[in-house]
């Protein structure tokens, strides 16, 4: 296995192939940094607000819990970072107004993709995010 590595990185090489890194966007956390620092609530009624960031998961549920992020600006100083469960639909517009129904925390750990707020918006809750005409 030892000698197999340096023949499979000279293959590479002499093929030409590119191995770069992606930069990370100004204000953007790498996945995990600062959760640790959020804020759970779990709320007993619907939450009415506006989406400003949407990102869906990149893992399809099934061996491990895994959740779309919404940030949803709820009021005036208030934007809440919602946490769907498995959410494969059709990606959430920003601007559009939603509705939030509370869902239950999970027990474990959820995989969760970075949003460009990770360590500012503490606030979290698990919800279902429907479109409100």
């Amino acid at each position: 296995m030892k000698i197999l590595t340096p023949i499979l990185m000279l293959l590479l090489v002499a093929s030409g192939v590119e191995c770069r890194t992606a930069p990370i966007a100004s204000g953007v956390s790498v996945q995990g940094d600062c959760k640790h620092e959020w804020v759970y609530r779990e709320y007993s009624a619907p939450v009415r607000g506006k989406v400003v960031f949407y990102e869906p998961t990149a893992d399809l549920c099934g061996l491990f819990p895994t959740a779309s992020v919404t940030l949803v600006k709820t009021g005036p100083l208030d934007t809440i970072r919602v946490l769907d469960l498995c959410y494969m639909g059709d990606p959430i517009p920003i601007g559009v107004t939603v509705t939030i129904q509370p869902v239950k925390a999970p027990g474990g750990e959820v995989d969760v993709p970075a949003d460009p707020y990770t360590c500012s918006i503490k606030t979290t809750c698990f919800g279902t995010v429907k479109s409100t005409p």
